[in-house]
């Protein structure tokens, strides 16, 4: 899934509440929800990703959650990020 176009897209939508640009972050979001690359469905972070193109897209899925009220994939977006805080060193 390209990871760029979710987070212009939102801002957009956040500065104007113009809902043209929501539907194709909708549209990005729902293929984004059946890849198990991206949200796998043990919740760990796929080892050989590129770490910050899966980020910025996992990131991408939680606010378009929340811009959504989309409980389920914001809880799937949350548990692919906490699998890779538990790679990270303290």
């Amino acid at each position: 899934m390209p990871n760029a176009p979710l987070q212009p897209l939102l801002a957009v939508h956040r500065a104007t509440g113009l809902e043209t640009a929501l539907e194709p972050a909708c549209d990005l979001g729902a293929r984004a929800r059946d890849d198990p690359a991206l949200l796998p469905p043990d919740g760990r972070f796929p080892r050989g990703s590129h770490v910050h193109s899966l980020l910025r897209s996992q990131l991408g899925l939680v606010n378009l959650a929340r811009a959504l009220g989309d409980q389920t994939l914001q809880q799937r977006a949350h548990a692919a990020l906490s699998g890779f805080c538990a790679l990270t060193t303290r």
